[in-house]
Formats: structure tokens, C-alpha cells, sequence
């Protein structure tokens, strides 16, 4: 009994996970800083998504503010540095920026760029 119920939500597992998202296709959202393409949020994939999913390309410095969500920056390209809670961060392409819910941030300097990333963002 065990083995089918675990066979069973496999399969709703698989079945969640094999679509395909054209994200040349998806609208960009031209900023002054740079630009943000949602792959995922509420609109897009189920109205209880608890995160979103954004390729993001900043082109120059941008003050982000505060936010109520954590935030992660997962770098593909380019390099910078990033001010997290007073905290000055140099990033490249690998690193991984960790931003709690409630720190003050920014993008205060792309060295080699643009600088390219994935953006999640948890409530």
C-alpha cells in the first residue's frame, strides 16, 4: 500500500514538471537600471505560488529598498558589488546573494556587466 501511494505522487510530481516556458517569448520589463523578465509568480503558474522566479539583467547601479520576502540573486553573469544591510558585497558569476526579508539592499556597482541573474523571491 506504501509503495503505490509513493509511485502515486510521483507521478503528480512528474506531471507538475515537464512544461516548458519559451522565456524568449515572455514580456521584458524595460527598467531605468536594467531589465526583468517573471518567469514564475502568481499569474503565471498557480494563484498559491508562495515564490516568484525572474531572470534579471541590470545594466547599472539600483536601489532596491525593502522588502517583506527574502530575496536570493543567484549571479549567471557578470560582476559587481551589492550593499546588503550596511553590509558591501563583491559578487561574480556563481555567487549567490541572500537578502532577509526586511534589509535594506542594492546593486551599488556593476563592475562587468551586464550583470545577469536569477531572482527569487520566498514570502
Amino acid at each position: 500500500m506504501k509503495m503505490k501511494k509513493h509511485v502515486a505522487n510521483m507521478g503528480k510530481r512528474d506531471k507538475m514538471t515537464s512544461f516548458h516556458i519559451d522565456t524568449e517569448s515572455l514580456p521584458r520589463k524595460i527598467k531605468e537600471w536594467g531589465s526583468l523578465v517573471d518567469l514564475v509568480n502568481k499569474q503565471t503558474a498557480d494563484s498559491t505560488a508562495e515564490f516568484s522566479l525572474s531572470l534579471i539583467s541590470y545594466e547599472k547601479e539600483h536601489y532596491s529598498g525593502f522588502h517583506n520576502d527574502t530575496e536570493y540573486i543567484y549571479i549567471i553573469e557578470g560582476k559587481g558589488r551589492a550593499k546588503i544591510a550596511g553590509n558591501e558585497i563583491s559578487f561574480a558569476k556563481g555567487s549567490l546573494l541572500v537578502i532577509p526579508a526586511g534589509a535594506e539592499h542594492a546593486i551599488c556597482v556593476v563592475e562587468q556587466g551586464p550583470v545577469r541573474a536569477l531572482l527569487v523571491h520566498v514570502r
